[in-house]
């Protein structure tokens, strides 16, 4: 009987790992294909500061703005939210109680699955340090794509991964703001190279992230006009463009609408809002508010230029991005835009990191130009001349011109060193403008009773919590902070009486302000004793406790 061979199929789940192996594939040839170093560096970044920020986290560090909106956001959305119920208290429910009020940012229905899973403050915090890693790899491919060397692309992929304002930024709990260096610079690499559809999906992602970054979009499909800008005579006739080109037209006109769209959207859920980007109780904006701080946004703005060698200086001509952060920046009566401990730099990084790639870029060419003006050349014998002596002046020169090349790497690590000199990590990061620190490295002794602690509310019990509490056990519609700053701000709903009360000790007094029937409607359930290290950077280690009491209401709710 003769055999016959059998074709066997693979598996289902092969044939879907082999599928992401070729997706994988395309994905790094089209990335120009980064060193397996930067894989690496990427991944050590987000596994380190995705640690950091939870020991800050879990140290008691991280208050309701902005995590705990973000962590209740997301935690909600799947019961019909997302809801901010900590604008509600600080605008006495003038905000209404949907995040929407304050910002556009649908994006927390996609997270809310894996919230469901997983802590939701940690998948936060991964989501935010993957996406700026990500932003690092697309960096490299801008820097290869702008014909730079290996050696300079991976160095600047290297800045953006250390670059300290960056760092502080993401430090400051979690914005959905750390998704637009990624997604601006995709949506700008994809409309260049004529990937329409993927871009416009790009576009409504980061529409669905937050309002903003339909303004940054807008200024991205300027950027594609001015590096490749059509005919004089077609100008009128945008249907006459190239594709990328028009493209680019039809993304800034969709942003354009989309953004509005959005405002009016925001105004419909919030009428307390009285501009486009703030709220009536929060900064203002204005041509008058140019003087404001003045100091501190010129110390900003060259310390941000001073890290990068002001190479973007050079490269103005890809720093259209940069218009919207810097109009916000300099007409906004806000300190806090100019400060590093806040998270307005990522607003920076497509049109800063576009700039710098292209400075480069120049300088390069610079020292192209010096060394063929200056360097060597065929010797007096050659061109059957009799040999002369250089002179010192002339020898200098050739010997700089023959290292002129070589010295844009070299520039670069200099300015990558810089910026793990002012690491937020190390004590020389104090000397920026109001920055943020690294200050525990470590979980405190018993943060496993606090996890207990916090674990035994339910998630369907109405909760009253501290400010640095409050973001541990913000799972519904009725969760609560109490918000002190200088004095109590707000004031809860109308007769509503929390099931539980979870406070540090001192801010009982505020609890029994906000609902008089606490503490003597209440029980005490059990406390925990939290300690911690706070170690600042350039000074001692200090020792601080926190007593944490949760209290059930005896009666009814």
């Amino acid at each position: 009987m003769a055999s016959h061979d059998v074709a066997v199929a693979p598996v289902p789940r092969l044939r879907a790992v082999q599928a992401l192996a070729r997706r994988a594939r395309a994905l790094h040839g089209w990335l120009e294909r980064p060193p397996l170093i930067l894989y690496v560096g990427a991944l050590v970044y987000v596994a380190v500061l995705t640690y950091l920020s939870w020991v800050r986290f879990e140290d008691l560090s991280a208050g309701t703005f902005d995590l705990g909106v973000k962590v209740q956001g997301v935690s909600t959305a799947l019961g019909g939210g997302p809801v901010d119920t900590p604008d509600w208290m600080l605008t006495d429910g003038a905000l209404g109680p949907s995040l929407f009020g304050i910002h556009f940012s649908p994006l927390a229905y996609a997270i809310a699955p894996l919230a469901a899973v997983l802590p939701p403050a940690l998948v936060l915090f991964v989501l935010e340090w993957s996406a700026l890693a990500v932003a690092a790899l697309l960096v490299h491919k801008v820097a290869r794509d702008s014909r730079l060397g290996p050696g300079s692309s991976l160095a600047i992929s290297a800045l953006f991964l250390v670059f300290p304002p960056f760092l502080m930024s993401g430090l400051y709990d979690f914005h959905y703001v750390s998704l637009f260096p990624a997604l601006g610079l995709l949506l700008y690499l994809l409309l260049r190279e004529g990937r329409d559809r993927m871009a416009l999906g790009v576009l409504f992602l980061g529409a669905c992230a937050q309002e903003g970054f339909l303004i940054l979009a807008a200024f991205l499909a300027v950027q594609l006009w001015v590096d490749h800008p059509p005919a004089w005579r077609d100008l009128p006739w945008p249907f006459r463009w190239k594709g990328r080109a028009r493209m680019a037209l039809v993304v800034a006109v969709l942003a354009s609408i989309g953004f509005v769209g959005e405002l009016a959207f925001l105004r419909s859920v919030s009428p307390a809002r009285s501009t486009i980007l703030f709220t009536s109780i929060g900064p203002g904006f204005g041509p008058g508010a140019w003087s404001d701080f003045l100091g501190l946004k010129l110390a900003y703005w060259a310390t941000v230029l001073a890290l990068t060698g002001f190479l973007p200086v050079l490269g103005a001509r890809r720093a259209v991005a940069l218009a919207p952060p810097l109009v916000l920046f300099w007409f906004a009566d806000n300190p806090g835009f100019s400060m590093f401990q806040w998270q307005y730099a990522f607003l920076l990084a497509p049109g800063l990191f576009l700039a710098l790639v292209e400075g480069t870029a120049v300088l390069g060419r610079a020292l192209r130009a010096l060394g063929a003006r200056f360097g060597p050349s065929r010797s007096g014998a050659e061109r059957g001349m009799t040999p002369r002596r250089d002179g010192g002046t002339t020898r200098l020169r050739r010997r700089m011109a023959s290292a002129a090349p070589g010295s844009v790497p070299l520039a670069l690590i200099a300015l990558l060193l810089l910026s793990v000199v002012y690491s937020p990590a190390l004590p020389y990061s104090s000397a920026l403008t109001d920055p943020r620190q690294v200050t525990n490295y470590a979980l405190p002794a018993n943060s496993s009773a606090l996890d207990a602690l916090f674990a035994s509310v339910p998630t369907t019990s109405s909760v009253l919590a501290s400010d640095y509490l409050f973001a541990h056990v913000a799972r519904g519609p009725h969760d609560y902070p109490i918000l002190v700053y200088g004095g109590l701000l707000g004031h809860l709903p109308p007769g509503f009486v929390p099931t539980y009360v979870l406070i540090f000790v001192q801010d009982a007094p505020w609890a029994h302000r906000l609902d008089p029937s606490f503490p003597s409607l209440y029980g005490r359930v059990r406390d925990v004793n939290a300690t911690t290290m706070v170690c600042v950077p350039g000074h001692a280690c200090a020792s601080v406790n926190y007593d944490v009491v949760l209290f059930r209401a005896d009666g009814p709710s």
